[in-house]
């Protein structure tokens, strides 16, 4: 069984991630990530509305006791970051490409889960949403299999107690 100790209440959306303390509702922190105004232009110009070509927030990990792995659609191309994490700041440490991990579009569905240092994602891999994947780096569903997901599969569920300070 899984234990979860959450004194914090991380908001994430366009643009930001909101640090707020549970207790009163304060802002502890503010993570500010916007795609650069060329990234932008490139997904308008590509005909996507301006409103769609913003930076969604949609993976946030504490992956150590210092460290956060965001990842966001970037404007219909999707980035990782590894941050750390310091009382009132965060200083980016690494940047990656974030497809498999993180969808192009913002309306797209996705999920992850961090186990034991892995993240494991369901999302699409491609602009057009029409690659579903299942990613845990280096492996990958098969790229536009649509089979590869049917047939008989084994899912295990896990216990997880959440307690708030």
């Amino acid at each position: 069984m899984y234990t979860v100790h959450i004194c914090i209440l991380n908001l994430d959306g366009r643009n930001l991630v909101h640090n707020l303390s549970l207790t009163d509702l304060t802002e502890q922190q503010r993570l500010t990530w916007y795609s650069t105004e060329k990234d932008v232009k490139m997904c308008v110009v590509k005909g996507t509305p301006e409103e769609n070509c913003q930076n969604y927030i949609r993976i946030l990990v504490k992956t150590s006791s210092n460290t956060l792995l965001v990842c966001a659609t970037n404007a219909f191309k999707p980035m990782c970051r590894d941050y750390l994490v310091h009382a009132g700041n965060y200083t980016m440490i690494k940047e990656k490409g974030g497809q498999a991990r993180c969808p192009y579009d913002p309306q797209h569905n996705s999920t992850f889960v961090y186990v034991e240092g892995e993240l494991y994602t369901g999302t699409v891999a491609d602009f057009a949403g029409m690659d579903p994947i299942i990613y845990r780096e280096p492996l990958q569903t098969e790229q536009y299999d649509s089979m590869s997901l049917n047939g008989e599969y084994q899912f295990y569920e896990f216990n997880c107690n959440i307690l708030f300070c």
